[in-house]
């Protein structure tokens, strides 16, 4: 930290004023760099402590990309006043909020750079316990570059609880993500909800951006997969252990609801008539691969996405345990888990992200 009060004195008065009496924009004489002389707002400099305080904190921040870089303390002249002040970087680029109006629709892979971009400074900040208590859009730029900067820090409010500034910094994160969302492409809603969803449940910042990565990394293929299948994967979450990678889960012997036994055809009644004569022929179990094709087709649509983004792999077979085409007919199923099903699992298990249910996974699969 440099404190350059006593030999470091800006004139200000001819040179651009951002904001009355707290941001002024120069050009440094040596480097040809565009600086800004920053007050801080209601600031006495009697109180030398708070101003060196705070200084100190910005100065921890200075160099992480998400926040504008801090120099040192100067003196800060104006035809009204002599204050204390730091200097920092200014930010070629926009306010976050004329980057959001000029835009109808923003692609996924943008909104989610910025979210986590947003997030990783959010992080570093409340990691000193600083905390912004100002965040909003005006306060947030993004650079020529796309790279996001927060900026003024409201540290008039530096009194309050510990509680109450990170509540509040956490609350503004949330209304920010959810701006995001509603720039979506339609295309991308659904994916990018994943993350949105997610951001309005934290209670910190800590750790934020590697579990957004971490959504981001499933949300495309979890947006694939419909409700139906995502109670059934729920259900899987519960029943599997993370050593059952390469074993499978097995039903045996289930009993098959009358809707889906069908009816005797015509030549199944005569040849049932043909056997209970004695007529002593070997008939195929016709009715039985009826039943199969049926349940087939109403367990598919629960597993076919599962399947289709690599998590599983299923099979069906109907036994008769009795007499052909008299039954009884039972169903059994099994089903193979990948790698992928592992690694969902365990970050299932970190951030839940399919809703629990009460219901059996038969049940599920006979709805």
């Amino acid at each position: 930290m440099y404190d350059f009060r006593q030999t470091k004195i800006f004139q200000l008065d001819n040179v651009e004023c951002l904001k009355e009496e707290t941001t002024y924009k120069f050009k440094d004489e040596s480097t040809g760099k565009k600086l800004i002389a920053k007050f801080i707002s209601y600031y006495d400099d009697s109180d030398d402590v708070y101003l060196l305080t705070e200084f100190k904190k910005l100065a921890l921040l200075s160099g992480e990309p998400e926040i504008a870089t801090v120099y040192y303390l100067a003196t800060g002249k104006t035809s009204t006043s002599t204050k204390s002040c730091y200097i920092m970087d200014f930010i070629e680029g926009q306010s976050l909020q004329n980057f959001l109006d000029n835009r109808e629709y923003i692609i996924y892979e943008v909104l989610l750079d910025l979210t986590l971009q947003l997030a990783s400074g959010m992080e570093k900040a409340h990691n000193f316990e600083i905390f912004h208590s100002d965040l909003h859009n005006e306060n947030i730029l993004i650079n020529d570059f796309g790279y996001l900067k927060i900026i003024d820090f409201l540290w008039w409010d530096y009194n309050l609880p510990k509680t109450i500034n990170q509540s509040k910094d956490l609350d503004d994160f949330k209304r920010i993500v959810g701006e995001f969302y509603s720039k979506c492409k339609e295309s991308d809603k659904k994916r990018f909800e994943i993350i949105y969803n997610y951001c309005q449940s934290i209670k910190t910042f800590k750790g934020l951006k590697k579990e957004i990565e971490l959504f981001d990394e499933i949300s495309f293929d979890l947006s694939l997969i419909n409700d139906k299948s995502l109670n059934v994967l729920s259900n899987l979450f519960k029943l599997t252990t993370l050593n059952q990678l390469h074993m499978a889960i097995e039903s045996k012997n289930q009993k098959i609801p009358n809707k889906h036994i069908s009816q005797l055809t015509e030549k199944e009644e005569k040849y049932l008539e043909n056997i209970k004569n004695g007529i002593k022929i070997q008939y195929h179990d016709t009715r039985r691969l009826k039943i199969e094709t049926d349940l087939k087709n109403h367990f598919s649509p629960k597993f076919f996405s599962l399947k289709q983004v690599g998590l599983l792999d299923w099979s069906l077979w109907i036994t008769n345990t009795g007499k052909t085409f008299e039954g009884p007919y039972e169903y059994n199923f099994r089903i193979w888990f990948t790698s992928k099903f592992l690694k969902w699992k365990k970050i299932d298990e970190l951030m839940p992200f399919v809703e629990d249910n009460n219901k059996e996974l038969e049940e599920l699969l006979l709805e």
